[in-house]
């Protein structure tokens, strides 16, 4: 810094700048770094920028994709560099800006999406405890309550079993007093109304150890849905709305396990709802 200092007055020397003129130039080079921070004399970097564009996507959007971050947060001071990017984000994601919903998605929803399984417990224990190696998961209408404006008093609870082991499994639920119904459909609904009352299917894909999650629950009420009319369809994407608005959910998941079943985000949710919460 001395050496700085008597470089710069060798310089005020040589170009007989007036004490006025250096005080001038000296307050403008302290000053430049912070100045650039935080976007004073009318200029702001790509940065804040971006943290600004950013802040204001997610207070009109409860979700945001990687893809529509870059897009709007281009037009002011484009940051050209995707790794850049995902850097911002990931600050972003730190400092609670913005919190992780899946692969490419991002939401403003802190607190994530889970289903109460009070419910469905017991038989999930009977379940595990009987056929621990058997591989299944279940799940119940009732565990949507809390976001249907109607709130079920009573439904059947569906359980899916791997393929090969659904006649045991059948055996079992009959035997412990269960009212069963086997892969109804409309042609054949025979579904149990609630109580004690089980849909019992089969499932041809390999199951994962944390199913069901949330997202695969909902995909699975609306199919389930579509088939048994369990509830109006309006109903339920009011509360499929008020799901994703008002919990952070997996979005990317919930998207694949859509597309799995050759269904779109437009099927459980209005066209509205899909451009308030940003997932089109």
């Amino acid at each position: 810094a001395a050496i700085e200092n008597e470089i710069n007055q060798i310089v005020y020397r040589l170009f007989d700048l007036t004490p006025e003129e250096i005080r001038l130039i000296e307050s403008t080079i302290n000053k430049e770094p912070e100045a650039i921070i935080n976007g004073e004399h009318g200029k702001t970097s790509g940065k804040d920028s971006f943290f600004r564009r950013l802040r204001e996507l997610a207070e009109a959007h409860p979700y945001l994709s990687f893809e529509r971050i870059g897009q709007e947060t281009q037009a002011d001071k484009p940051v050209a560099n995707i790794n850049t990017r995902k850097d911002y984000l990931a600050e972003a994601v730190a400092k609670g800006v913005l919190h992780d919903a899946g692969k490419g998605w991002y939401s403003r929803n802190r607190n994530p999406a889970r289903l109460d399984d009070v419910t469905v417990r017991e038989l999930k224990d009977s379940l595990t405890k009987r056929f621990p190696l058997l591989p299944h998961y279940l799940w119940s209408p009732l565990q949507f309550n809390p976001w249907l404006h109607h709130q079920l008093g009573q439904a059947p609870t569906f359980v899916y079993v791997d393929a090969d082991g659904i006649e045991d499994i059948a055996e079992f639920l009959r035997e412990a007093g269960w009212n069963l119904a086997v892969s109804p459909g409309r042609k054949n609904p025979g579904a149990p109304g609630g109580g004690r009352n089980l849909v019992l299917r089969p499932v041809r894909r390999q199951i994962a150890d944390d199913e069901p999650t949330v997202e695969t629950a909902l995909v699975d009420f609306f199919m389930e849905n579509r088939r048994l009319r369990l509830i109006d369809n309006t109903e339920f994407r009011e509360m499929a709305h008020r799901l994703l608005a008002g919990h952070r959910m997996d979005l990317a998941r919930l998207l694949r396990l859509l597309g799995n079943r050759k269904r779109k985000i437009t099927d459980i949710l209005t066209e509205k709802s899909t451009y308030y919460l940003g997932i089109l």
